[in-house]
């Protein structure tokens, strides 16, 4: 895809993927196959569990299978689908604090 074409497929999938975050549990669950997952007696949010069944389904090929730099991208653009745009930060600063070794 081009630059315009891939700009507006992540914004379509942001869009979607708020759509699905305002959906009922119980009907996220449906959607993501009907069970919830559960692993170590936690389980996981029905919204998560129907993103990433949906993204079983369009993107089989798991992200472990890809080269590196096609994983990060495929990753960075789902973030970002997911999140939208990032927020404005008002400032940054470096930091020290003691630690057991000296400075951290």
């Amino acid at each position: 895809m081009n630059g315009r074409a891939d700009r507006a497929a992540d914004r379509l999938l942001f869009w979607v993927a708020h759509g699905l975050g305002a959906l009922p549990p119980w009907l996220q669950l449906r959607l993501a196959g009907g069970r919830p997952v559960v692993r170590d007696g936690l389980t996981l949010d029905p919204g998560l569990q129907l993103l990433l069944a949906i993204r079983r389904r369009r993107l089989p090929r798991p992200v472990e299978l890809l080269p590196p730099e096609v994983a990060r991208r495929r990753t960075c653009r789902e973030a970002a689908a997911a999140t939208g745009r990032p927020l404005p930060v008002g400032s940054v600063a470096d930091l020290t604090v003691d630690g057991p070794g000296g400075p951290l």
